[in-house]
């Protein structure tokens, strides 16, 4: 069983992960402020953009760690990531696949449901 503990906690292992997300993008900066603005639950000040992971290995390793977030930080840091890779106006479909993979990693079940729900409407 897995031990849940406060999103702040997890908030630099959390801004790394946005970051990464972000660093896919065209405008990375861009990108990891629009997610800033919803990530409520991490701690009152989010912090300033941190290097990217610099392999999977690493990413891996901080999505297992996400595990431990409650379940309404795990949807919030979701929709921030949903924000990231739709700050450019669109979300292609690799980038739908890859939050779903996150949401799987993380263990946000339901999440990508909630999502595909309001895609189709």
């Amino acid at each position: 069983l897995t031990k849940v503990v406060p999103a702040r906690t997890l908030c630099p292992v959390a801004a790394r992960v946005v970051a990464t997300v972000a660093s896919f993008g065209g405008d990375p900066a861009g990108g990891y402020r629009a997610a800033a603005g919803k990530l409520s639950l991490f701690g009152p000040e989010w912090p300033p953009m941190p290097e990217p992971f610099g392999d999977a290995a690493e990413l891996l390793g901080a999505l297992d760690a996400l595990v431990r977030l409650p379940p309404l930080a795990k949807g919030e840091l979701l929709t921030a990531l949903k924000e990231t890779v739709a700050q450019d106006g669109r979300v292609t479909d690799d980038e739908a696949n890859y939050l779903a993979a996150v949401a799987d990693a993380i263990g946000a079940y339901g999440w990508i449901q909630r999502q595909q729900g309001e895609r189709n409407t």
